[in-house]
């Protein structure tokens, strides 16, 4: 786990990969959004069959083989330079995106699927995820210099590092400890689990992660404007990375705060997670007015930064704690939350590419903002509503 944070993927392109994209493949923002676009459809499109297969033939297996796959691509982006190729290239990376879908998720949270070992997982995946954004603070500051330099040489290192992911993958991640157990157990209890099925497909569970998949695709789809608007503000690539570096500064804080001070607390029920959801509701319209102020465009990302840390730590565990613990299936259960996010990411896309024929960059980023908070605030208010409704009938 530590090792996969440490050589991470796209290590380098990761931050400035729209600009990288635009440039590599003298393309314009419109046609980049289509690229998105077709990456998103496809991994829609594999999620669910990715994930049975990791079910069924191994998931270490497999999260090798979408690995490897990932790295052609990285390799074939190198030699790219038209849309064509950026099309080839999306459809190798989108196979190999599906493949490693879900699965370390799943096999580092049965390591830790009980009660007692539950705080551990947490703690470390704090830590994880500080590691991740401390080396980031490196690489995003390297990242805009190198491109300046060489724009290829961010595809050599990030090929070498991510075949020491690889290799570290297959020499140390073992496969999940409960694999052996699993069978047995659904054999003989294929009715408890059938109940707790039914937990998984409640209509306030499906809301919440209705709302948790809301939250990552605005995020998502908003910051494909990042770079584009930096550009458009008279900023240098090469100080890209450095705004990167504050941002990762932030996650880092934020994730210390976490780990420190509330980590262990959280219940993960619905309300304790949507409440903090609720903050983004009031940064969503700060857009309106960024194309006169820079500054105001900044604190605007700063706090989406924020919140992203924030339900990104939480809403890992909130998801697996609502998958059965005996289950072989966990990773298909995690495809089908996948499976909706790109979806939505998709459609998100495609209608951004769509409206920006018709109105400014920043307009379209202001109607994008208004329309997720429009939709998160009524999915909040009815599950409000029916926690309430619960809590009446529980009393009476």
């Amino acid at each position: 786990m530590y090792l996969n944070s440490l050589f991470p993927r796209n290590a380098l392109l990761d931050f400035i990969f729209v600009t990288f994209y635009i440039t590599k493949l003298s393309i314009t923002i419109d046609k980049y959004l289509y690229l998105d676009t077709l990456l998103f459809v496809l991994i829609t499109a594999f999620e669910m069959p990715s994930g049975y297969i990791s079910d069924l033939f191994g998931r270490k297996r497999i999260l090798i083989l979408g690995k490897v796959i990932i790295l052609i691509s990285m390799i074939v982006l190198l030699f790219s330079n038209n849309f064509s190729h950026g099309v080839v290239v999306i459809v190798i990376y989108s196979i190999g995106g599906a493949l490693t879908s879900g699965n370390t998720e799943s096999i580092l949270f049965e390591y830790f699927f009980n009660s007692e070992e539950l705080n551990k997982y947490k703690v470390i995946l704090a830590n994880v995820s500080s590691i991740g954004l401390t080396l980031g603070i490196v690489l995003s500051f390297l990242s805009g210099i190198i491109f300046k330099f060489n724009i290829l040489y961010i595809i050599y290192l990030d090929i070498i590092i991510y075949t020491i992911n690889i290799l570290a993958t297959i020499f140390f991640l073992e496969e999940s400890k409960m694999k052996s157990k699993s069978e047995k157990i659904e054999k003989d209890n294929n009715n408890e689990n059938n109940n707790k099925i039914k937990e998984i497909i409640d209509i306030k569970v499906i809301l919440g992660l209705m709302i948790g998949s809301f939250i990552f695709v605005f995020f998502r789809s908003t910051y494909n404007f990042y770079q584009p608007i930096y550009t458009d503000f008279g900023i240098d690539v090469k100080y890209f990375g450095m705004f990167t570096v504050l941002f990762s500064i932030i996650g880092v804080i934020t994730n210390q705060i976490l780990k420190k001070y509330f980590i262990k607390k959280i219940k993960y029920n619905n309300l304790s997670i949507m409440k903090i959801y609720i903050s983004i509701l009031f940064t969503s319209f700060l857009i309106m007015y960024s194309k006169s102020s820079f500054i105001l465009f900044m604190i605007f990302i700063c706090i989406q930064q924020v919140i992203r840390y924030i339900e990104g730590n939480i809403v890992t565990i909130y998801v697996n704690k609502k998958i059965p613990e005996n289950t072989k299936y966990r990773t298909t259960y995690l495809s089908i939350q996948h499976f909706i996010t790109t979806g939505l990411i998709s459609m998100t896309l495609i209608f951004s590419s769509y409206i920006l024929k018709f109105l400014s960059m920043y307009t379209t980023f202001f109607v994008i903002s208004l329309i997720f908070t429009l939709l998160v605030s009524m999915l909040l208010l009815i599950l409000k509503r029916m926690e309430l409704n619960s809590k009446k009938i529980k009393y009476n």
